[in-house]
């Protein structure tokens, strides 16, 4: 009896924690069939643990209603068994099913989120969760009226990043790739310890497959003497195959002109490409949530990879200017502020969003701002 009792207990802790894991490298199939290791009988209501995790899952599958449905009831469950923390944590993802639904209750629900997070001191235990949120944070980010009460959660993550917006249900090994103000490489959700250079060739041959060697030489080391180039590149394609696995990176053609591309058993996420997406969406949530800085930061002295950097900090700049000015245009200059002010967080250098900012405090009539604001344009002419 005593064993079968364990054994319950053990299903009911592993089942919401496994289903969340499935759901967060988008094997939803997986993460359903989890759930029900908690053995819930017809009739009764579901325990908001497991609400909370099937909850998580229906807004990562494209759900959102759904979502809302089942964070609400778990929200509920919690705060009546007394888990306040746990109640928080449903509340967020509760504001973010809410914003993918574009419901107008987003506002209000992420403040009380980020509220209950801030008094129960909940970020650094946390940092998974503001991640998988990122996109709602930095939408309520560019509302003048959330934009203080959100500044302690995204100050306490500042690399926040969005999640990925496909599922993956099938035998392929999850690789995701980020280089926008960093370089990491996780597979299926861990991190795997590579150089900056390897991080760069995975992302070059990500971008330009079918690359020969000497191509992807002069892409990442222009400068350096063709035998140290190819030095580097080799010392990067095995680091990649020791840490990855040996299929990560493949070659097919001639031996003295091989060409290199990823691997056909890896999905592969590259945030670079995922912003461009949100570039062309006109998200700039979304956008903002993927932007952390320039692409590839610690790669020196290649041009393709500086080509990119003003690439990515162009387009941000001139998105984040058009959703201002759009805001300052229609009577809102609070907004307009917002917008410039986020966007000046990751590019604080970018003159037109100065512009906008001091002109949207002028339309505003604020003293204190306009002076601010005109010190800090005139510091960049």
């Amino acid at each position: 009896m005593t064993g079968a009792l364990e054994d319950v207990e053990i299903a009911r802790w592993l089942a919401p924690r496994l289903a969340e894991y499935h759901g967060r490298q988008g094997r939803f199939a997986q993460g359903y069939a989890a759930l029900y290791l908690w053995v819930t009988p017809p009739g009764q209501p579901l325990p908001p643990a497991v609400l909370l995790a099937r909850g998580i899952l229906a807004w990562r599958e494209g759900q959102p209603l759904q979502s809302a449905r089942d964070l609400t009831q778990a929200t509920e469950g919690f705060t009546a068994q007394g888990q306040p923390v746990w109640a928080a944590r449903a509340k967020l993802h509760h504001a973010h099913a809410l914003y993918l639904s574009r419901s107008a209750d987003f506002p209000a629900q992420l403040q009380a989120a980020s509220e209950d997070f801030a008094r129960l001191q909940m970020p650094p235990a946390f940092t998974a969760d503001l991640e998988d949120v990122a996109e709602s944070l930095h939408a309520g980010a560019l509302d003048p009226a959330l934009r203080s009460a959100l500044t302690g959660l995204l100050g306490n993550a500042a690399g926040l990043r969005g999640v990925p917006v496909q599922g993956l249900d099938g035998p392929l090994t999850r690789l995701d790739i980020s280089t926008l103000g960093t370089e990491q490489v996780t597979v299926e959700g861990e991190t795997v310890p590579l150089s900056p250079g390897a991080v760069a060739l995975l992302a070059c041959l990500v971008l330009r497959p079918g690359q020969t060697r000497q191509e992807v030489q002069l892409a990442l080391y222009p400068d350096k003497f063709p035998n140290a180039a190819a030095s580097a590149i080799k010392t990067h394609l095995a680091e990649a195959r020791r840490h990855i696995g040996e299929n990560v990176i493949i070659t097919d053609g001639p031996y003295h002109a091989r060409r290199y591309q990823m691997g056909a058993g890896y999905a592969v996420r590259l945030d670079l490409l995922e912003w461009r997406a949100a570039l062309i969406a006109q998200n700039l949530p979304r956008a903002l949530s993927l932007y952390q800085g320039p692409f590839l930061p610690g790669l020196d002295g290649s041009e393709w990879a500086e080509g990119l950097r003003l690439e990515t900090r162009a387009e941000l700049a001139l998105l984040a200017q058009q959703v201002a000015q759009a805001w300052l245009e229609a009577g809102e200059p609070l907004r307009a502020i917002a917008t410039c002010e986020q966007c000046l967080l990751v590019e604080p250098n970018v003159v037109e969003l100065h512009e906008v900012r001091l002109q949207a405090a002028r339309r505003l009539g604020d003293p204190r701002r306009i002076r601010q604001y005109e010190a800090e344009w005139q510091a960049l002419m």
